[in-house]
């Protein structure tokens, strides 16, 4: 299942920080729905609607704490704290790169 919190991991990675712009992310999430709508239906609902959904989702992620603002940012960047997690266990495991 596609989440907010899914497609904002993806994000991450993709770009290789816990910070995301939300902006630049939610750029990204149409383009991604645009693009892949047809090979996966899950993100039809994306296209287009990525603010609106951004916006439903996003207060319940910063309730349990998987989102954090960045309160120097005024409402334009999120942070993943998961993600810092995720990349220190892989230089853990796999050495710095």
């Amino acid at each position: 299942m596609i989440t907010l919190y899914s497609l904002l991991l993806e994000y991450a990675d993709r770009t290789k920080s816990a910070t995301v712009h939300i902006k630049d992310f939610l750029d990204y999430v149409n383009e991604q729905a645009r693009e892949k709508k047809y090979k996966n239906p899950e993100l039809a609902k994306w296209d287009g609607n990525a603010s609106k959904l951004f916006k439903q989702d996003i207060v319940s992620l910063k309730e349990s704490k998987l989102c954090i603002d960045d309160p120097d940012s005024k409402d334009k960047v999120v942070f993943l704290p998961d993600y810092c997690r995720e990349i220190i266990k892989s230089v853990y495991q796999n050495g710095y790169k």
